[in-house]
């Protein structure tokens, strides 16, 4: 199964940058909702655990949010290798915004 492995660094502090991953799932789930299935998500402190069904397979991440960067790690069906760079580059760039500073 392909792994999906990221960090995004951050100086938002552990707790903000949690309530902000938080808010960006339930921002995903509200846009793409519609496109998967049996979405399950359970934190545990600073960690989650997710987990969804897309086109009928099953994936699963680890979100950990640390006091300066937040770690995806994932895994992905094989019938979806082709598009392994574009779903890293897609997370990367919403955890990045979800956790870029706010404007003074």
């Amino acid at each position: 199964m392909p792994k999906v492995n990221l960090s995004v660094p951050h100086e938002l502090g552990q707790d903000e940058a949690r309530e902000r991953i938080k808010h960006l799932l339930a921002d995903v789930r509200e846009k793409y909702g519609h496109q998967v299935s049996d979405i399950r998500e359970e934190w545990n402190g600073n960690s989650c655990d997710l987990g969804w069904k897309s086109m009928g397979m099953g994936m699963s991440a680890t979100i950990q949010v640390n006091p300066s960067d937040v770690t995806v790690d994932g895994n992905m069906p094989m019938a979806f290798m082709a598009f392994k760079g574009k779903m890293e580059s897609l997370v990367r760039d919403h955890v990045t915004q979800a956790l870029a500073p706010t404007p003074a």
